[in-house]
């Protein structure tokens, strides 16, 4: 019976990667939601196999939606965020903010923002225009891909509003 239960999965799901990703590619970290579980996540991995594709562990709850990415802006180049949105977007995951994280390696990671009262950020906001976002560039489109919200980073799970740059970069804490 088991047996039989993977074989219904395996047949929704693309072909495995003929080869593991390239040494040094770019990881999309995902931290498990209640739109992007660990079958899509083996999906996502199938579909971008260019891509050093992981799981993630967060203390958001699954329950909540995945709707945002945190890049690394100095480390992952626009077209990569393209891309990811694109292929998340038809898997049924739009993402709705692409938010600005630092991170050791060239990383994206797909998550959300939970408020300081357990409510998701972009619950109320719609998805990013992906064929807009893929005309701009510079800070034209990390501008745009904030999508009205800029975040600092509290540690996992935690993050607060602050203010952008012109430059299109967070900010520290919120000013007047």
């Amino acid at each position: 019976m088991f047996q039989y239960g993977v074989h219904l999965i395996e047949d929704h799901l693309p072909p495995p990667p003929a080869n593991p990703p390239p040494k040094g590619a770019t990881i999309i970290r995902v931290f498990p939601k209640k739109n992007l579980d660990v079958l899509g996540v083996i999906k996502l991995r199938r579909l971008l196999p260019n891509y050093d594709v992981r799981l993630g562990a967060s203390q958001i709850s699954r329950s909540d939606l995945a709707d945002t990415l945190f890049v690394d802006r100095d480390k992952v180049a626009p077209e990569q965020v393209i891309e990811v949105l694109k292929t998340l977007n038809e898997m049924g995951v739009p993402i709705k903010s692409v938010q600005q994280s630092t991170f050791k390696q060239p990383e994206i990671q797909v998550g959300t923002i939970v408020s300081s009262d357990g409510k998701q950020v972009f619950a109320e906001t719609k998805p990013l225009d992906i064929s807009e976002l893929a005309k701009l560039t510079g800070a034209e489109f990390w501008r745009a891909a904030f999508n009205g919200y800029v975040s600092c980073s509290g540690g996992i799970g935690h993050a607060y509003p602050c203010r952008m740059s012109s430059d299109a970069r967070p900010l520290g804490r919120p000013g007047p």
